[in-house]
């Protein structure tokens, strides 16, 4: 009988830690991105590249998708290419979330289904654009 409880109790410490793998104690409070640059000029038709650090996962999106393009939306790292018909001066908005999979606010990683995206914290830059 002793043996049992001692099989038991085995069991019941393994299962337990199982329950918490993937909790971390860190929140999204305490994320502090940064951003290169902040600020910018380009003119029409050239490029700029934008590196964030500090964060999780990050995605990244304009005020005005028709004043420039990035070459992708998600990563460290992306390449803003300001729009080569501009003739006006313009302010464009460039914005990276940090998120954590499968996260709720400031919660732990492990409190909602992985499939949900929640935004931890977010930085942006502007590029003002000239003809």
């Amino acid at each position: 009988m002793k043996r049992l409880w001692i099989v038991f109790a085995c069991s019941l410490a393994a299962v337990s830690s199982l329950l918490f793998i993937g909790c971390e104690a860190e929140s999204s409070a305490d994320v502090q991105l940064t951003l290169e640059p902040r600020s910018i000029t380009l003119h029409s038709g050239e490029s700029a590249v934008f590196t964030v650090s500090g964060g999780y996962e990050y995605r990244w999106s304009l005020s005005a998708e028709s004043l420039g393009t990035l070459n992708k939306r998600l990563g460290n790292q992306v390449i803003y290419r300001s729009s080569s018909t501009s003739t006006n001066a313009a302010t464009q908005i460039l914005t990276v979330e940090s998120f954590i999979t499968g996260a709720s606010g400031n919660s732990p990683t492990n409190v909602v289904s992985s499939n949900d995206l929640i935004t931890a914290v977010s930085v942006s830059a502007t590029i003002t654009q000239l003809p």
